[in-house]
C-alpha cells in the first residue's frame, strides 16, 4: 500500500531475494483463479535489470529451495501466476 507498482516490485525483489533491481518494466498482468482455494487474484508481472546483490533463499519458511532451470524445463508443480505467465508465450530467451 502506499507506493508504486515499480517500487513494490523492488521492495518484494530485495526481501524475497537479497537481489536489487533496476529499469523495472511493465510487461503484463494474469488472471489467476485458483479453483481449489477459491480464491481469485490479478496477478502485475515485470522485468527488471540485475543491479548488485546475490541471490538466496532469503524466506526459506516462504520460498522453499532456489535453483536454476532451463525456461523450458521448469519444474511442477508451478506456482498459478508462472503458469499462467508462461502460456501467455512469452520467453526472456528470445527477446
Amino acid at each position: 500500500m502506499n507506493e508504486t507498482w515499480e517500487e513494490n516490485a523492488r521492495r518484494e525483489t530485495f526481501e524475497e531475494s537479497g537481489i536489487e533491481i533496476e529499469n523495472i518494466r511493465f510487461m503484463t498482468a494474469t488472471n489467476d483463479i485458483n479453483n481449489e482455494d477459491g480464491k481469485h487474484y490479478v496477478t502485475l508481472h515485470f522485468v527488471a535489470d540485475w543491479k548488485s546483490g546475490e541471490p538466496g533463499d532469503v524466506e526459506p519458511d516462504k520460498i522453499g529451495d532456489w535453483d536454476w532451470y532451463e525456461w523450458e524445463k521448469l519444474p511442477e508443480p508451478l506456482f498459478l501466476p508462472a503458469r499462467n505467465f508462461i502460456e501467455t508465450g512469452y520467453n526472456p530467451f528470445k527477446l
